[in-house]
């Protein structure tokens, strides 16, 4: 929260936040600091070190800013964090499991965001808490996304639904392990189209994301499976179905899967439903 709230903000950093909190921008640099105030670099240099020491302001990258909102606890935080990705990197939209809490696939609630992008971005780490990590993708992997609508912000990038599944599936590593990625396509089971799903799994050139999510999703009963089995029945490679466990294992010979993690630990949330 705002460590001294009760500091003045002084003419020009009152014009500043009142005019971000006006627009619900949350993040500034000191590109926008000096169109909003005016003055010189190093005025707007002080001005930001000023309010950043008085707690109107957090540090985020180098010339950028984010301004604390009002509700700067935990939960507030949460909220606010959404609103910061935009400013990041560019191109981007939010996935993996990040995705996943957003959509209600996974009770879980994830300490990081998670961004795709075709860029190569350095991690933002514990800020608020909370990890900003970017995921380079090939660009022929990068679609699926749709703009999103958040409370007292502006719409942000987010992986459609169908892609969520397929991305988790794609790099389960950042989407809590393939037993997370099974519970999530089920609880999207009834929100989903099937068969963009399996559109957007052929396009991302990836058979190993093809076979376990062929797999899981006929243990799911979640048709059609076939568009993705006609494209793996002439491979002859087995993968693992985790990515955490030993390669080892039973092979399954309709989806070439090595059998690594079980059924029922893979499928074990069913005997809550």
């Amino acid at each position: 929260m705002r460590k001294n709230k009760g500091k003045t903000l002084g003419k020009k950093g009152f014009r500043l936040v009142s005019r971000l909190e006006r627009e619900g921008k949350a993040v500034v640099s000191m590109a926008d600091v000096r169109k909003i105030v005016g003055g010189k670099k190093r005025v707007a240099r002080d001005l930001m070190h000023r309010l950043t020491k008085g707690g109107w302001f957090d540090r985020l990258e180098r010339d950028k800013y984010v301004l604390i909102p009002t509700k700067a606890g935990e939960e507030g935080w949460w909220e606010h964090q959404w609103l910061i990705v935009p400013n990041l990197v560019s191109p981007y939209y939010v996935s993996y499991v990040s995705a996943m809490n957003f959509w209600g696939f996974t009770e879980q609630i994830p300490i990081s965001v998670y961004v795709a992008t075709t860029k190569q971005k350095k991690d933002i780490t514990r800020f608020h808490g909370v990890d900003y990590k970017f995921v380079t993708l090939s660009k022929h992997k990068f679609f699926g996304w749709e703009e999103v609508e958040l409370k007292g912000g502006p719409a942000i990038n987010m992986a459609s639904k169908e892609k969520t599944v397929v991305d988790c599936f794609d790099k389960p590593q950042y989407s809590l392990g393939v037993a997370e990625c099974a519970k999530a396509l089920y609880f999207a089971r009834r929100e989903i189209n099937a068969k963009k799903l399996c559109e957007y799994a052929l396009k991302m050139r990836n058979k190993t994301l093809v076979k376990r999510l062929g797999y899981v999703m006929d243990k799911l009963g979640v048709r059609p499976t076939k568009p993705l089995h006609e494209a793996i029945k002439r491979d002859t490679t087995a993968v693992p179905l985790s990515t955490f466990a030993e390669r080892r294992g039973g092979i399954d010979k309709k989806w070439k899967v090595i059998k690594n993690i079980e059924d029922k630990q893979l499928f074990g949330f069913l005997e809550g439903f």
